[in-house]
């Protein structure tokens, strides 16, 4: 049947397509890329705020998940605001701060600030602290929430936290994969494929690597869908019925070999 549709198609028009494919492809995983890094800008700013309101402020014990609670029922539909993700950031944001932003006055400067609110766009160019300059700004931003925790959980200093961050942008390691790497002990220099991310990201094959590396995130869950269409008329009812087919097909799929997902 595959072979049948692809009869009509010339060498030239089969090269065509691959070439505008590869090119969506890129694109996409551009965008993946991008909101995964404005996501951990919120996240990093959410879990500075936390930091200060529940280390030094006049949060009790159980406010993280009350506030969690209270969040998604204002949100409904919101993901990644468990009362353990938001520790996650928290700590995320402890471990980063000395390292991105502080000098050893500005920490107690912004303190005040960090109490009353949350900044969600620090990782932004023009906000880049010029003092990180061993911190790769493009490999901080180029791997998920999940895989900065995954990372953060299994090593020891910061030179073995950006090895990390490094080796798995080089060889677009998804979660999992990167989990099984640092279960087998953190990976050296000679321990590890040569570095050809330049020459493999061209490919069509490469940029669905690098898009997979974001599976695991809920990377628009933070976007509220539900909320936006109680509050705007005109919300685009497309991308409610994708995000509704989208659920019902992964709810299908788990079910086993017995079931398969028809169409839309």
């Amino acid at each position: 049947m595959e072979e049948n549709k692809n009869k009509g198609l010339t060498q030239e028009l089969k090269s065509a397509v691959n070439t505008i494919k590869t090119a969506i492809l890129q694109s996409q995983s551009r965008a993946a890329r991008m909101i995964s890094g404005s996501q951990l800008s919120l996240y990093y700013g959410v879990g500075l705020y936390v930091s200060a309101n529940s280390r030094e402020g006049s949060w009790g014990t159980g406010a993280i998940d009350t506030i969690s609670e209270q969040l998604r029922r204002e949100l409904p539909g919101l993901r990644g605001f468990s009362g353990q993700n938001i520790r996650n950031m928290r700590q995320f944001a402890e471990f980063w701060q000395p390292f991105l932003f502080c000098s050893p006055t500005a920490s107690k400067m912004k303190m005040d600030e960090l109490h009353a609110e949350i900044e969600y766009d620090r990782f932004a160019l023009s906000k880049w602290s010029p003092t990180a300059s061993e911190i790769v700004r493009d490999e901080f931003l180029g791997i998920s929430f999940s895989h900065h925790m995954e990372i953060l959980h299994k090593t020891k200093n910061i030179q073995e936290v950006l090895y990390c961050i490094h080796e798995a942008v080089v060889h677009q390691w998804d979660k999992y994969t990167l989990r099984e790497v640092l279960k087998a002990g953190i990976p050296q220099p000679n321990d590890t494929v040569p570095n050809n991310f330049a020459q493999t990201m061209p490919t069509a094959r490469a940029a669905i690597k690098a898009i997979r590396m974001f599976k695991d995130e809920y990377l628009l869950d933070y976007i509220n869908v539900e909320d936006i269409d109680a509050q705007e008329k005109d919300v685009d009812e497309r991308l409610v019925e994708q995000r509704i087919i989208h659920n019902i097909k992964r709810f299908i799929m788990t079910l086993g070999r017995d079931f398969t997902f028809v169409g839309n």
